[in-house]
């Protein structure tokens, strides 16, 4: 909505600013032109983009419709992290087995359908959880292979948002050159059609200029943005549940302060207080659905001792 939004208002600023200064629009319809920019653009892009960059762009834009991540949904990424240390902490290693194997059937992933409807998030929860699980190794190893996913995840992600930006930069390139492509053709006519006729055609030719800029700067680098902002949000999640699980698994830290540093490496914009994260616990417990009864009241304990 947010995308559709902008070029709307973009385009009948745009426009409309051109009519009211007395421009005549039907000057601008020059269907050749649009051919060869947005057909030149277009197979560049296509061209110099992996199939991977291609599929995580399909992705986020699928998902342009739904809005930004808000607090919210990072809560519900804490409060499952949250949860599963400390059942981790009360029953051990084993007793999370079943959870991370089937996380779509478990009940404690069940509690934070945002997060299972989120196969990255998820996947990067369940693939360290596993880790854990099945092998010795350290806080600091985790942490290691955790960075090398984070780094490789941000490249993709640039590359991605990079195609966009490079087509962007490409696009007033193929407006000249239908500029030139154009007045090309109207040097051809000289001495055939009349002086005003020239004029006409000149100013046509010079359209190519206007919409390789104006698609540029008004549609695709706008789009770029969006997207690198989009994909910069799935990256903090991982970071944030990276800084949760090192918090616990290197230095012993209690699951409600392992929560902490992971609520610290958000965006103050999306960031929860503590009594906000507080809360979502005491929900849990009040409504039955944390571990139990006595296991959720003890969730609660840890949380508040601060």
């Amino acid at each position: 909505m947010k995308i559709l939004i902008s070029f709307i208002v973009a385009t009948l600023s745009i426009f409309g600013g051109y009519m009211l200064a007395g421009g005549q629009l039907y000057l601008l319809l020059q269907p050749a032109e649009y051919l060869i920019i947005v057909g030149g653009a277009a197979a560049a892009f296509y061209l110099g983009t992996s199939q991977k960059s291609l599929t995580i762009l399909k992705g986020v834009l699928k998902k342009s419709m739904q809005p930004e991540m808000q607090t919210d949904e990072y809560m519900d990424v804490m409060g499952v992290m949250h949860d599963v240390l400390a059942k981790l902490s009360r029953e051990g290693m084993i007793a999370i087995e079943a959870d991370i194997e089937r996380p779509e059937s478990s009940n404690l992933f069940g509690r934070y359908p945002s997060v299972v409807r989120d196969p990255q998030t998820l996947n990067f929860i369940t693939d360290y959880l596993r880790m854990m699980v099945t092998s010795k190794m350290s806080g600091q190893q985790i942490q290691s292979a955790m960075d090398d996913e984070i780094t490789a995840r941000r490249k993709e992600n640039d590359k991605a948002a990079g195609a966009i930006y490079k087509t962007a930069d490409a696009l007033p390139a193929f407006g000249i050159m239908a500029a030139v492509m154009g007045v090309v053709h109207v040097m051809g006519s000289v001495g055939q059609v009349s002086n005003a006729e020239l004029g006409v055609m000149i100013g046509s030719a010079l359209v190519g200029t206007f919409i390789g800029v104006l698609i540029a700067y008004a549609y695709v680098g706008p789009l770029g943005q969006f997207v690198e902002s989009r994909l910069a949000d799935q990256v903090k999640k991982l970071e944030c549940i990276q800084a949760i699980l090192v918090a616990h698994i290197g230095y012993g830290f209690s699951p409600a302060l392992s929560v902490e540093f992971g609520r610290k490496t958000l965006f103050s914009g999306v960031r929860p207080s503590y009594d906000d994260m507080e809360m979502r616990i005491k929900e849990l417990r009040n409504a039955g659905t944390g571990s139990g009864g006595a296991a959720g009241a003890s969730a609660t304990n840890i949380f508040q001792a601060r």
